[in-house]
């Protein structure tokens, strides 16, 4: 069932946020190499604008943000109910996948950040390892750190 709803989301983002380009507009773009794909021999590429963070649309930061301050918190407070963070988090990206208006360039680079996140929130929420939960939570923390060296 959390697989199907995963899918769903998934769908709804790609649909929702259909990547368009402006006419007429170009961007130089620097490409980077994510260091948080840590599983994965096909690192997700994302790219600079010009050497400059891309800038979120504001309806969706505060879910970003909210994410991340659920999952500091739940670090903080030394907690384990690590299926109750995933199931905040999934939350969380529901509403952010709702609130998605982006188009272009800026987008597509979102996009490189988000799909590999939400596959890491879905696998924490499948794990049924406590010690591997605590390394894909880690990897959380890490995803988004590399969320901020690339957007603002």
């Amino acid at each position: 069932m959390k697989k199907l709803a995963f899918i769903f989301c998934c769908s709804t983002l790609l649909i929702s946020c259909e990547p368009t380009s402006p006419k007429g507009q170009t961007t130089t773009t620097q490409t980077v190499v994510n260091e948080n794909d840590l599983e994965d021999d096909d690192a997700t590429v994302l790219q600079l604008n010009e050497g400059k963070r891309w800038k979120i649309n504001n309806e969706m930061i505060p879910y970003l943000l909210n994410s991340e301050k659920i999952l500091h918190d739940y670090v903080a407070q030394n907690s384990t109910d690590y299926k109750h963070l995933a199931a905040q988090l999934d939350e969380q990206n529901e509403k952010l996948i709702a609130s998605c208006s982006m188009e272009g360039a800026a987008h597509d680079a979102l996009h490189s950040w988000l799909h590999p996140y939400l596959e890491q929130v879905e696998a924490l929420a499948n794990e049924s390892d406590s010690a591997l939960a605590i390394k894909k939570i880690e990897e959380l923390n890490l995803h988004f750190e590399t969320f901020h060296k690339y957007f603002e």
